[in-house]
């Protein structure tokens, strides 16, 4: 009866467990593309970026028969968010007479960020000046599809969901919520909210494309 000599067994099996190794390690390796390295990227993703609400400030607003109104800062300032200033503004008209502009000062309202606002307020380089009143916590990877030609075979759409945490008591204000109908949406729903986002892989492994960035 004829037998496998034992440094073939031995070389097999060193050869297996080296593949094993390999898979294993290319599974775990943050540039693998499956759940694992997806909920990594969106976690670190959705760190920096807070569920905020955008605001035009600071500003500066003529007065029109007496009064300067905006709805959406004048609900901020109503709950201690933001301030109302009155100022002298520098006003160019067209004076008919003259027939030529001339530069008058009538009286106006500046709307800045108050020292509580300041917390939440955030200028961000894309989305301007933002209030943010939370953060998004990831719940679950739904989904990936690609890779993508245009990408260069890097690019994956990763579907996914995400909850609400760490709310501000400000952004439960009703009066708020009514200028801000999307707030009251986001807070009340308990069910966790579906979104998508591209990744792409570089050398630092997943990570979404920004445009600032240094891949």
């Amino acid at each position: 009866m004829s037998s496998v000599p034992r440094t073939t067994v031995n070389r097999s099996g060193a050869v297996l467990a080296i593949i094993a190794t390999a898979l294993s390690s290319a599974s775990c390796s943050n540039t693998a593309a499956n759940k694992r390295t997806f909920k990594a990227a969106i976690r670190a993703e959705l760190a920096n970026d807070p569920a905020c609400v955008w605001v035009p400030l600071p500003q500066e607003k003529p007065k029109i028969n007496g009064q300067a109104t905006d709805s959406v800062v004048d609900a901020l300032a109503r709950i201690g968010l933001v301030k109302r200033i009155d100022v002298m503004l520098q006003a160019s008209r067209w004076d008919p007479i003259l027939r030529d502009y001339r530069v008058n000062q009538e009286p106006g309202v500046k709307y800045e960020v108050t020292d509580a606002g300041k917390t939440y307020y955030r200028n961000d380089p894309i989305r301007g000046p933002q209030l943010c009143y939370g953060s998004r916590k990831l719940v679950d990877i739904v989904e990936f599809t690609g890779p993508f030609p245009a990408t260069g075979g890097a690019g994956r759409v990763v579907t996914y969901t995400w909850k609400l945490t760490d709310v501000a008591d400000w952004a439960k204000d009703p009066g708020l919520q009514k200028v801000f109908p999307r707030l009251r949406k986001l807070i009340s729903n308990k069910i966790p909210h579906e979104d998508e986002m591209t990744l792409i892989l570089s050398k630092n492994g997943w990570h979404a494309p920004h445009p600032f960035s240094q891949q």
